[in-house]
C-alpha cells in the first residue's frame, strides 16, 4: 500500500490509541462540528455530525482533558498521519 493512500482503522485500534490522539482526530466532511456547552458536572463535549446520521463525539471532563469518546455508524482512515472519521457508508 501507498503511504499517500488512506489505511482504514478499526474501532479496536482506536480503542488503543491515547485520549489525547483521540481528541485530534478531524472529520472529513462534516455536516455540522460543534462543541457542546459545559453541562453542571463541568463535562462538555466535541462533536462531528456526518452524512447518514454518523456521528462522532469526544467528551472531556471539567478540567477540558479528553476521557472518553463514542462513535455511531463511522468509520476511521489514517492518511499522513493523521486520523480521519468519515461515515461509515461513505466508502
Amino acid at each position: 500500500m501507498n503511504e499517500d493512500e488512506p489505511r482504514e482503522l478499526s474501532l479496536d485500534e482506536i480503542d488503543a490509541l491515547a485520549m489525547q490522539a483521540i481528541d485530534q482526530i478531524t472529520a472529513r466532511l462534516p455536516v455540522r462540528d460543534y462543541r457542546t456547552a459545559k453541562a453542571d458536572d463541568g463535562s462538555s463535549s466535541h462533536v462531528m455530525e456526518l452524512d447518514h446520521g454518523a456521528r462522532f463525539e469526544v467528551i472531556y471532563d471539567h478540567e477540558g482533558r479528553p476521557v472518553d469518546y463514542r462513535a455511531d455508524e463511522v468509520r476511521f482512515e489514517i492518511l499522513d498521519g493523521h486520523i480521519i472519521v468519515s461515515s461509515a457508508s461513505s466508502k
